[in-house]
């Protein structure tokens, strides 16, 4: 009988954390990047961060952080704020992405002379 009673109000205590979780109206995530890391490999030079994956963008390969948000169920997302600011530090001659070569044939990626800054 002590063990169901136990049993009993465990559950009880599950589904009270579950309903006041499920109340939260606001999520919020806060992301800090590192000073990047600049190698120079052959004629180029690569972009490397902490915590960042290889991307290419406009045919350069840059540092990116991904990321994948699971909503609940009838929620949509209000507003995206990114802080932050911008410093120079240097004019170098970017990784490019390296072409993809499908049945023999050479398909090079459309790369712009510089990335542009929004």
């Amino acid at each position: 009988m002590k063990d169901k009673l136990i049993c009993a109000f465990l559950a009880m205590l599950v589904m009270i954390n579950i309903n006041i979780s499920a109340k939260a109206e606001k999520i919020s995530f806060e992301f800090k990047f590192e000073k990047p890391t600049i190698k120079k490999i052959g004629n180029e030079y690569t972009i490397e961060m902490k915590n960042c994956l290889r991307h290419e963008y406009n045919g350069f390969v840059i540092p990116a952080k991904p990321l994948h948000i699971l909503l609940p169920p009838g929620k949509e997302v209000d507003k995206i704020e990114v802080h932050g600011k911008r410093v120079f530090i240097g004019k170098y001659e970017i990784e490019k992405e390296k072409p993809l070569i499908v049945n023999g044939r050479k398909f090079s990626p459309a790369i712009k002379n510089e990335i542009k800054r929004a």
